[in-house]
């Protein structure tokens, strides 16, 4: 238990200095200002008491007296006076704590998606990591601000209840005994509460993602066709329904049962605060303290019953929220980043060669190999095609050409140098068959850039009139500037449109090596060939390798990988791999004969 305890303040304390520093970081002045408002609004309460007890006082005196003093007056302006001057410290602590979450919500989420942007690929397909993805990350940047609030409130209801327990020891030490003996049996409750909301939250992770998941099936545009086609929609409803009250459940439990703990508090309070005030009535009775002072009292006593909820409560918050944010600070030290190197290497100036060597892969968490013992040469400027059936491997070579994902093994050189992120950035770019479909202007999604110089407009043009995309520009007369995709009220492309974007941009990069995999799956057969005729014509000077199920675009190539259950089968030219009679002459055949019966049925 005690090592619990110790464990859990560490963390506090740890996430406590790393939040602050973060914010003093964004704005010092802001946090200073802002815990010197904590810091008067904690005394308040106990000025505003003292006021009460004096407006009192002087008002049982002058009628005691039949007199009219200015005193009473005086106290009365002066209650004024603080409601005032306590409505303009919350107004400066309102706009001052909203400034101050919106800069922590940038830093942090600028931190995170820098993280994400930087990670290995490979982890993306990792479900243990994405759940650490999810769990870290999750509402981190507005987090942090809660955070920071959390222990303001805390401060402020340290302040104030400090403040009572003076106040009441005064009268009787029972009375500030019996305060602290709440207090720290609501924080016990409290930190209960929270841990038990944690490890929840912690445990629904991923069936929280999997409701998310439903929902967004029956928002999106593409899968309403085929609700509408097969009528999945009641099985889907099912399984979502059943997901959301399986968790909702579990939720409605757990808030059952901490309420219930704190109501038999509350009673607690309200039975002792009964036999405490009666003790301070008697001392009116008995002469022992003034009206006014039992007015003052009461009012501590009354007023303990909400600072004690909010001291408890802003401990149980730090205590829960100190261990996501502790998640956060664990992950972002322990996640990988690629491989980098920091020298010049005037080696690196000019691609001249990939040599891959003897590489294999699988999956994090997977013993299974997805490419085994993979070992070719690609010289500059050459031309190379993979090919393969379905599931061969093709889009994980890919992926481990351009050091997306880590080889098992062996290695990826390129000019003889390990393959590293700075070499990918500067040598590779690519259409990969998930490319994206940026809700932007035509001009962004090419060389996604605002600035439109004359260098850069040049090039764009180039670029468009190469990929066909300006035939879509005189179809729906658009300009370079007009937003495309519906989401954003720009115009809806088709998805071999998209596609003639995606090569653009890929080509506007003007790397020494171009990747294409399997981008023109969606276009019909003519402009497949007419779209890899254009890349390889336009790729003369550069190596490209392109990944196609349709064998008759390999022709050209200089170079065929043939793909088959995650190895290297065959490799050499058109001819030479015809001649070998393999894999790739029976894939060959196979499509020569699938079109030779379908021009004949179309004939």
């Amino acid at each position: 238990m005690i090592k619990k305890i110790i464990y859990h303040s560490r963390i506090i304390i740890s996430v406590t200095i790393n939040t602050i520093s973060t914010s003093h970081k964004v704005s010092p002045f802001y946090l200073i200002i802002t815990f010197f408002l904590t810091l008067l609004k904690g005394i308040s309460p106990l000025i505003f008491i003292y006021l009460t007890e004096k407006t009192v006082s002087s008002l049982i005196n002058d009628l005691n007296d039949s007199t009219i003093s200015a005193t009473p007056f005086f106290f009365i302006f002066m209650q004024f006076l603080y409601l005032v001057v306590m409505e303009g410290i919350n107004y400066i602590d309102r706009i001052i704590n909203f400034r101050l979450y919106q800069k922590m919500e940038y830093y942090f989420n600028d931190e995170t998606f820098s993280i994400c942007t930087n990670i290995p690929l490979i982890y993306y397909d990792d479900l243990d990591y994405y759940n650490s993805l999810e769990k870290a990350t999750t509402g981190i940047g507005k987090g942090s601000g809660v955070y920071l609030q959390e222990v303001r409130s805390f401060i402020q209801s340290s302040i104030t209840f400090i403040g009572f327990v003076i106040s009441l020891y005064v009268i009787h030490w029972s009375i500030a005994l019996f305060l602290f003996f709440i207090v720290i049996l609501l924080i016990g409750i409290n930190i209960y509460t929270s841990k038990s909301d944690y490890e929840q939250f912690i445990s629904q992770i991923l069936k929280a993602r999997k409701i998310d998941y439903f929902e967004s099936l029956f928002k999106s545009k593409e899968v309403a066709k085929e609700l509408r086609i097969f009528k999945h929609s009641p099985y889907l409803l099912t399984k979502w329904k059943g997901l959301f009250w399986l968790v909702s459940d579990e939720q409605y439990s757990l808030e059952k049962k901490n309420s219930r703990k704190l109501f038999t508090v509350s009673l607690l309070h309200f039975f002792l605060n009964f036999v405490f005030l009666s003790l301070i009535g008697f001392y009116v009775i008995t002469k022992k303290i003034t009206i006014g002072k039992f007015v003052a009292l009461s009012q501590v006593l009354s007023n303990s019953i909400n600072i004690s909820y909010q001291l408890a409560s802003a401990l149980g918050k730090i205590f829960r929220d100190s261990l996501t944010l502790n998640d956060y600070y664990v992950f972002k030290d322990t996640v990988p980043s690629e491989r980098s190197y920091l020298e010049y290497n005037s080696e690196m100036e000019n691609f001249k060669s990939m040599r891959v060597d003897n590489i294999s892969f699988s999956y994090p968490n997977h013993e299974h190999l997805v490419l085994k013992n993979i070992s070719f040469e690609i010289s500059a400027g050459k031309k190379v095609a993979i090919v393969g059936r379905n599931g061969s491997g093709k889009s994980t070579l890919v992926k481990c050409l351009t050091g997306l994902y880590s080889t098992v093994g062996g290695e990826v050189l390129v000019n003889e140098e390990p393959l590293t992120k700075e070499i990918r950035e500067k040598f590779f770019s690519a259409v990969f068959q998930d490319f994206l479909k940026y809700e932007m202007s035509i001009h962004e999604n090419i060389a996604l850039t605002n600035d439109l110089d004359d260098e850069i407009e040049n090039r764009l043009l180039k670029v468009i009139k190469r990929t066909g995309t300006s035939d879509l520009l005189h179809k729906y007369d658009l300009e370079i500037s007009d937003n495309v995709g519906a989401t954003l009220h720009g115009r809806e492309l088709s998805g071999g449109e998209w596609q003639k974007i995606a090569l653009g941009r890929a080509l506007f990069k003007d790397s020494p090596i171009i990747i294409l995999d399997e981008p023109t799956a969606a276009l019909d057969p003519v402009s497949e060939a007419k779209i890899i005729e254009e890349f390889l014509d336009i790729s003369i000077g550069k190596t490209s390798i392109f990944v196609t199920h349709r064998l008759g675009s390999c022709i050209n190539a200089d170079v065929i990988l043939v793909m088959k259950d995650g190895e290297l089968v065959e490799q050499g030219t058109h001819d030479e791999l015809i001649l070998l009679n393999g894999e790739y002459t029976e894939l060959f055949n196979m499509q020569a004969k699938w079109y030779t019966q379908k021009e004949f049925e179309y004939n």
